[in-house]
């Protein structure tokens, strides 16, 4: 059995997704609203069900999607390494509310033999497997990328709080240390910064291995959204998201077919938690150190 926790991106995300690759999933009957109040979600109501006792979901899950706020998802993780039959989770980007209590949960969860993965989505793009053939072939060594986001609804809830896993390092700026592992490997941190000014507040890094560099930044701010990248100067992508455009209210979101290639590439494949492992050692003690250099 699947199970989804989260009424927000776990109902009109990683739901369909499943659902798209051909699954049944279980989500908590109080989710029941939220679902009939998404119209894009009627086409899965086939195989959706609503289940009472969310002790009982968890506990009899083979697989459970933790798409809550950080502080729930890292207890309920906590709780599932204590079961004698462990689910498989799939635990929303950050893992934890900081990156100290993310590590210690990697512990926890390794120790109990749980198989788990994040969704660090940017690396599943068409635009990131282009830019790594493109590196992998030589023909490019200096990656810009640039990130502006705009979300007011965003900057009203959790996600803009960094004392709850949120704010623009956290929430968002992990996605880009993922990103750096997935196109250089094993690279090394050499600079880093933040500013802020006004309603604007900016990140960024630069991170080299060998003769590549990936230098990133994220600003929030009145400025429209764009995010674009760059491989010597060349542009290989420059739009409104990661994901392309912005989805209207109803409208099917463009993140749920990478959420589908990371479900397949890393959820139900065997042979991925080997290859995953480092790597996602490699972002959070990079979150960490962003965050010790930083003082935030």
């Amino acid at each position: 059995m699947i199970a989804v926790f989260g009424s927000g991106f776990g109902l009109y995300g990683h739901l369909p997704a499943l659902a798209e690759l051909g699954h049944d999933i279980s989500v908590p009957l109080r989710y029941r609203f939220a679902f009939d109040e998404r119209a894009e979600l009627e086409p899965y109501r086939s195989v959706v069900h609503f289940v009472d006792n969310e002790a009982i979901l968890l506990s009899k899950a083979n697989l459970a999607v933790l798409a809550r706020r950080p502080a729930d998802n890292e207890a309920m993780a906590r709780q599932v390494a204590l079961f004698r039959q462990p689910p498989q989770l799939v635990i929303e980007k950050p893992p934890a509310p900081t990156p100290q209590a993310a590590l210690e949960l990697q512990g926890a969860l390794e120790k109990a033999q749980v198989r788990y993965a994040t969704p660090y989505l940017l690396e599943y793009c068409d635009w990131a497997r282009d830019c790594k053939n493109k590196i992998a072939t030589g023909q490019g060594v200096e990656i810009t990328l640039t990130w502006y986001f705009n979300s007011p609804k965003a900057n009203k809830s959790w996600k803009a709080k960094p004392e709850y896993g949120g704010g623009p390092l956290n929430y968002y700026f992990i996605h880009l240390i993922a990103l750096a592992g997935f196109l250089l490997g094993d690279y090394c941190l050499v600079e880093c910064w933040t500013a802020a000014e006004g309603g604007n507040r900016k990140i960024g890094m630069v991170a080299t291995n060998g003769p590549l560099r990936f230098t990133a930044a994220f600003c929030t701010g009145p400025a429209d959204s764009l995010f674009s990248l760059t491989i010597d100067g060349a542009v290989v992508i420059a739009s409104a998201t990661p994901f392309g455009s912005v989805p209207r209210l109803g409208e099917h979101d463009p993140r749920i077919n990478v959420l589908k290639r990371f479900y397949t590439a890393e959820v139900f494949c065997e042979d991925a938690e080997s290859a995953a492992v480092e790597r996602r050692h490699q972002t959070l003690r990079s979150w960490a150190e962003l965050i010790r250099r930083l003082v935030i």
